[in-house]
């Protein structure tokens, strides 16, 4: 109990000087800031704010794509502001925009994506650059000695040497009839995808030549929404506080303590393109960092990753509850 007690009396005196030192005190409400604190002290809160993310993920071989997909908005029925300035990966643009159907982030790729290799360069010139991709997809370490072969028809190169995550020593990446790159091991066994990563790898024909490209893009957006207090109806009180436009998603009102069957249920949401992209998916999260009820709300693609067609459509959303540690 003793120790306890002077714990109690160095946080108190922690908070007098913080007050002190600011000039005020502020009323209690939802958002817990304070004007100075200690830099250990700050990076604690910070890691504890309160956020709403968003991420969307495309894979495709069309050589220009433009998507429309929906975007989070606040009370006020704006986009979040980070939307002006997401994380990307892969060679898109975005921008904000107004359709038919709501409010949406406008994403355009010019061009294949990211070049990787020259297919007919390997064994050859581009044998370097064809082994650190396979590094970096995971397939072996850097400086493994490898033996690197292709067949008489030019359709499959073969990878003999100490590998990683296939399960054997032997790796081959063969140009399927779609001219998409499939991986397979010693015995002709499709190799499972989430060993390569998840990129699309595909060849295009470019001045005689086959050029290896990736064509999966990533964008990512994240918005602080201050230090909650750590109770249940404010946490349900952030999370009806957003929307999603081109959808007929509804803020719950009690979140945290709904029961899973009615919250489970599908959302449509709209979605345009204007090239076939093969694979697509889009997540949104709420998470007010209650370390007590511990609850975040995703919403995100029901099937995984869609195809999505030329055109508006509509695609399937689930919402869901995450728990965390």
């Amino acid at each position: 109990m003793r120790w306890c007690i002077i714990k109690l009396r160095h946080v108190l005196t922690v908070i007098l000087f913080v007050s002190i030192f600011s000039g005020c005190i502020s009323e209690h409400n939802p958002y817990e800031t304070s004007t100075v604190i200690p830099t250990a002290t700050k990076m604690v809160e910070e890691q504890a704010y309160a956020s709403a993310s968003a991420s969307i993920y495309l894979e495709s071989s069309a050589e220009n794509i433009t998507i429309y997909v929906p975007v989070f908005l606040d009370e006020k029925k704006s986009a979040l502001k980070l939307y002006e300035n997401p994380t990307i990966t892969g060679s898109v643009k975005t921008s904000l925009i107004d359709t038919e159907h709501g409010k949406a982030l406008k994403i355009v790729r010019s061009g294949f994506g990211n070049y990787v290799f020259n297919w007919n360069e390997v064994p050859g010139k581009d044998t370097g650059r064809f082994v650190r991709w396979i590094e970096n997809i995971g397939y072996t370490q850097p400086g493994e000695k490898l033996d690197i072969t292709k067949t008489d028809d030019g359709t499959t190169i073969k990878v003999s040497g100490r590998m990683t995550f296939s399960g054997t020593n032997t790796l081959i990446v063969r140009l399927n009839e779609e001219n998409i790159l499939d991986f397979y091991n010693m015995e002709d066994n499709r190799i499972n995808q989430k060993w390569v990563g998840t990129d699309l790898f595909f060849a295009k024909e470019e001045n005689g030549g086959l050029n290896i490209y990736t064509g999966n893009n990533e964008i990512n957006i994240k918005e602080s929404h201050g230090k909650l207090k750590e109770d249940k109806q404010i946490s349900d009180e952030f999370f009806s506080r957003f929307t999603i436009s081109m959808s007929n998603y509804t803020s719950p009102e009690h979140f945290i303590d709904m029961p899973y069957y009615e919250y489970d249920s599908d959302i449509d949401a709209w979605v345009y393109s204007d090239s076939e992209v093969e694979k697509f998916s889009i997540d949104f999260s709420l998470d007010p960092k209650n370390s007590i009820d511990r609850i975040v709300l995703s919403v995100m693609t029901k099937d995984g990753r869609v195809h999505l067609r030329k055109g508006w459509q509509v695609v399937k959303l689930s919402i869901g509850k995450i728990a965390w540690d």
